[in-house]
């Protein structure tokens, strides 16, 4: 929308200034186009283009949903970069004009934890048994609650076992018994990943 204001000069003669209340259009090109992004990195360069048919594009900021913010290098072309922790963020980018008018775009980063592997080790003299049987759950912290899953069955002499199906950030306790035929022994808490 288009809106005629009219400029006397001196002379007299009227002459049409247009107002610019056309927002700037952004888009995001990298590290995709898209609206979502997966990675297992924890750093990131965010960038992408502007345009402000009105007069220019002025500035480029951006902010995301866990209150970090700042401003872009470059206007038309512009880039930053992301330090980034394990689970989901919400980037939003602005591109402002001189007008104050505002164009928007945004992108929701997942970073995933990195396989890692977790070796649990107990001390028990019962050598009675047929197995071990070893349950792990996935918790919030080591001392939330969860639901225990069974994930291995260990040798009778073994003292040790390690996990390799484990993401780095996330938090597992796990659970260990021993077996003697169907009847499996009460279970005992042996470690919590930090």
């Amino acid at each position: 929308m288009r809106v005629w204001l009219w400029v006397l000069l001196v002379a007299g003669i009227a002459m049409p200034v247009v107002a610019d209340h056309k927002a700037p259009t952004l888009q995001i090109t990298a590290p995709t186009t898209s609206a979502t992004y997966a990675t297992t990195a924890t750093s990131l360069t965010v960038s992408g283009t502007a345009h402000d048919p009105g007069g220019g594009v002025t500035q480029v900021t951006w902010a995301t949903d866990h209150g970090v913010q700042g401003v872009a290098q470059g206007t038309t072309q512009w880039t930053f970069g992301l330090t980034l922790a394990v689970g989901t963020t919400r980037v939003t980018v602005s591109a402002h004009d001189a007008a104050g008018n505002v164009g928007t775009d945004t992108l929701t980063i997942t970073v995933m934890g990195q396989a890692a592997q977790w070796t649990l080790e107990w001390d028990d003299s019962n050598t009675q048994g047929d197995a071990f049987q070893m349950q792990r759950c996935q918790a919030e912290s080591c001392a939330g609650a969860c639901t225990m899953q069974p994930i291995a069955t260990i040798a009778p002499q073994d003292r040790s076992w390690t996990d390799f199906q484990v993401q780095s950030g996330v938090h597992y306790q796990y659970e260990i018994a021993m077996m003697l035929g169907s009847f499996i022994g009460p279970f005992s808490n042996i470690a919590c990943t930090p």
